[in-house]
């Protein structure tokens, strides 16, 4: 082991650490208007976890004009944030998972495609700001299944590959983990992941973070 590489966990945030997946199809539906008539539940799952540069689009069936495109994406946001305090809570557990990595000295950070000011918002309103290291948005970056979230957020940390667990919910994201050559731990969500698309995959956060997390961290000593 080289010590003076940092074992990280990166943690995706919608879906994974936050349930907001209701109030993001909702300010969808807000944003949109009559822009998207064929927006529907199954559209709005198969771009979840992606950036709005890319969802956009794809949500509406056509690629919009820059000024559309700005309204739609800054109307969406900005329903979100208006009650992201009240309508998207963290998962049961996953407060113990984040404390249980703090304490054993580890580097934790969001690597989120959601705009920097949600992922301030959403920790500041729940008061998991104190677990992270730092908050890498996927704005201006490849959206994942592209690896350079999660690589940007261990360099950011000090971190390597081989030293970095990613937490995720959606396909696209323990697909970029596993392209950055990352342990990859899968949260059964909407998603109806396959065993095959992580190293892990859990139900929930109810489980001990030590027996899940620790002996991947373990093995990195070796």
């Amino acid at each position: 082991m080289d010590n003076s590489i940092r074992k990280a966990v990166l943690w995706d945030m919608d879906g994974t650490l936050i349930d907001g997946y209701e109030l993001h199809f909702r300010s969808w539906i807000k944003a949109f208007g009559d822009s998207a008539p064929n927006f529907d539940r199954e559209i709005f799952r198969l771009g979840y976890g992606s950036t709005n540069e890319v969802v956009i689009p794809f949500y509406l069936g056509y690629e919009p004009s820059p000024e559309e495109y700005e309204r739609i994406n800054i109307g969406k946001e900005a329903a979100f944030r208006a009650e992201v305090a009240d309508e998207a809570a963290p998962f049961p557990g996953v407060v113990n998972w984040l404390a249980w990595v703090k304490a054993q000295g580890h580097a934790q950070a969001i690597a989120s495609s959601a705009p920097i000011e949600n992922i301030e918002a959403i920790l500041q309103a729940h008061d998991l700001h104190k677990y992270f290291d730092l908050y890498v948005s996927g704005v201006g970056l490849p959206s994942k299944p592209a690896p350079d979230i999660f690589l940007e957020a261990a360099r950011r940390l000090g971190s390597a590959p081989n030293y970095a667990i990613v937490m995720e919910d959606a396909r696209q994201g323990l697909a970029a983990g596993r392209a950055a050559g990352m342990v990859t731990i899968g949260l059964q969500n909407v998603n109806q992941l396959q065993l095959h698309e992580a190293d892990m995959i859990i139900p929930d956060y109810l489980g001990d973070p030590a027996e899940i997390l620790g002996p991947f961290l373990a093995r990195m000593d070796a």
